[in-house]
Order: structure tokens, then C-alpha cells, then sequence
């Protein structure tokens, strides 16, 4: 196998990986949703009775480190996610290019996937698919060439073959 390239771009397909990002950011809000509201719960309850601003500030104060270090380590989270997204996402885009060259009878070579990328056996199973559709089409060339009506003899050898007048 020929020497794979890292590749260069991560976010390949937005459809899929923005909705995945999206999502993982949404998780990242609820949970800091939930959190923020069991800590007030519990300062209510531990705290005694305080007016809800003097009860944020005491939050603040307390878990905003907390809350500042999450909202730092997102982005790499986040860009992780893009990296392992593209080990599946890369593969698919390169798997549904193949097949709509196939579709429009373009010249599609054999793929190969990265190492460390998911779907391999996708690639092996269009592989063997590909090599089927290549056989049938030189199959069927070949089929259409033995079917062409043989070219019309020439005059002079129809001269000599016609009947004889006596």
C-alpha cells in the first residue's frame, strides 16, 4: 500500500460533524445547567435563608474557577471531537464520492482508507463490488463487439459472387 498523508483538513463533513459538535456542545450547557442549579439548591439549604443575589454572588465566588476551567478545556474537547469525527466522517466522504463516480460511469480506482480510520471493511466490500462492475462492463464490451454485423463485403468481391446471366 502506498504511503498514506495525514490529512489536512479535519471538518469534512459538516453535515454530520457539526451536528455532532453541536450536540456535544448542548451536553456541555446541560450539564452546566445542572450544575449551577444543584449548587444553588444546596447553598439554599446549607447557607440558611439569603436573598437570591447574595446567594450567586457566594456561587460565583466559590465555583467560578470551576465553571472558567470547563468553559477553557470545551474548545479542546470540541476539537478532539473533530479529529475523531473525521476518522469516520473522511472515509464516507470518499466512499460516497466513489460511488456517484461509479453511478456516472467515471473512472473510479480502488479505495484505500487511512490506518486509523473506521469503515475499512466498507472499503474492501465497494473493492470487491467495483471489481464486479469492472468485469461486467469489459464483459459486455466485449459481448457488444462479437454482436456488430460484420462490415459489408466489398464491390469487387461482390462482383464475383453475384448470379451468372447466360
Amino acid at each position: 500500500m502506498a504511503e498514506q498523508k495525514a490529512r489536512k483538513q479535519k471538518f469534512v463533513d459538516p453535515k454530520v460533524q457539526g451536528a455532532l459538535v453541536w450536540r456535544v456542545f448542548l451536553y456541555w450547557l446541560a450539564i452546566q445547567g445542572i450544575f449551577i442549579s444543584a449548587l444553588i439548591c444546596w447553598e439554599a439549604f446549607a447557607g440558611g435563608a439569603r436573598p437570591i443575589y447574595q446567594q450567586l454572588d457566594v456561587l460565583w465566588y466559590r465555583y467560578s474557577p470551576a465553571l472558567i476551567l470547563s468553559l477553557l478545556i470545551l474548545p479542546i474537547i470540541l476539537t478532539d471531537l473533530v479529529r475523531m469525527t473525521n476518522r469516520f466522517a473522511g472515509p464516507m466522504v470518499r466512499f460516497r464520492r466513489a460511488m456517484r463516480d461509479l453511478s456516472y460511469s467515471r473512472p473510479v480506482f480502488p479505495l484505500s482508507f487511512r490506518d486509523n480510520d473506521y469503515w475499512s471493511d466498507v472499503a474492501t466490500d465497494f473493492n470487491r463490488l467495483l471489481d464486479r462492475v469492472q468485469a461486467y462492463e469489459q464483459a459486455r464490451a466485449l459481448w457488444n463487439q462479437e454482436k456488430r454485423p460484420e462490415e459489408e463485403p466489398a464491390e469487387s468481391e461482390l462482383a464475383g459472387s453475384g448470379p451468372k446471366s447466360s
